[in-house]
């Protein structure tokens, strides 16, 4: 016996006025389930972005702002440092870090 495997479309826009970052990407599933993420991004200084973002696919299972989330990102020296947070009804909230450390001539190229 086989299972089909999961088939999903997905169509994202990118637009980044300034110090801005802004995107979106809807989603359609092969159990006919559409779905939506929005995002942004601020760009305070170089270094510094702050981040919200919104996904309606987490709502089917969970009530209230369960699909929003926040956070902040630091860059220094080619490293980066990601923070968000995310509540989860019921189930309390999540957080997420992350780390990228880069090493040799594989971090930001200098001209």
């Amino acid at each position: 016996q086989g299972d089909d495997l999961p088939q999903s479309y997905r169509l994202g826009l990118l637009f980044a006025p300034a110090s801005w970052n802004l995107a979106g990407e809807g989603v359609y599933d092969r159990t006919r389930q559409v779905s939506g993420r929005l995002g942004a991004e601020w760009k305070l200084m170089s270094f510094f972005a702050v981040r919200a973002g919104y996904k309606t696919d987490t709502l089917r299972q969970l009530p209230g702002m369960s699909g929003f989330a926040t956070g902040v990102g630091l860059e220094l020296s080619g490293q980066r440092f990601d923070y968000a947070w995310a509540p989860l009804g019921d189930f309390g909230q999540i957080q997420y870090f992350s780390m990228v450390l880069s090493f040799g001539k594989g971090g930001k190229s200098k001209p």
